[in-house]
């Protein structure tokens, strides 16, 4: 063919270097794009554990006793984290990593045990039935059979020495 060089394209090894450059420059091209990729984009599928950035993941460490949990490193928990104590059933977040060998760096929490306190456990529960929000009646007597408390819990009515009842 006229006009075209067999020769012009140099040895295989420029051409080697050529497509090289080419593969290099599209997978740069490739790194930007994921780099500025919306991940709202996501709409299924499961994303590898590894990928997510380990801030963005809070998780529970159980330890045998207070010596493991004080044993902890900032490598194995971080802030965010809970720790639960096996000997203790206590639950802790991590709160400081620079004193995980020590108290400062837990607070302890209650994890769903709220519905399971005896109502004598229960600390500020009303002792009156003013307290309860419960109205009287002008006199101060309790209305029973009446729209007062009587009426509502005829029990509670009677219920009431102060009164006589």
């Amino acid at each position: 063919m006229p006009g075209f060089d067999t020769h012009s394209w140099g040895p295989h090894s420029d051409v080697d270097e050529s497509i090289q450059k080419i593969i290099d420059s599209l997978n740069a091209l490739r790194q930007g794009e994921l780099a500025a990729f919306d991940a709202s984009k996501i709409t299924s599928g499961v994303i590898d554990i590894e990928r997510i950035p380990a801030a963005a993941i809070e998780k529970l460490t159980q330890v045998p006793d207070e010596a493991a949990r004080f044993a902890l490193t900032a490598e194995s928990v971080q802030i965010g984290d809970s720790v639960k104590q096996l000997d203790t059933g206590v639950m802790y977040i991590v709160v400081d990593t620079n004193n995980l060998d020590n108290e400062s760096g837990y607070v302890e929490y209650t994890a769903g045990t709220a519905a399971k306190v005896p109502w004598g456990g229960v600390e500020g529960k009303p002792t009156t039935l003013e307290e309860y929000g419960l109205q009287t009646e002008a006199d101060g007597r309790y209305t029973p059979g009446g729209y007062g408390v009587g009426g509502i819990c005829p029990i509670l009515a009677f219920a009431d020495t102060k009164n006589g009842w």
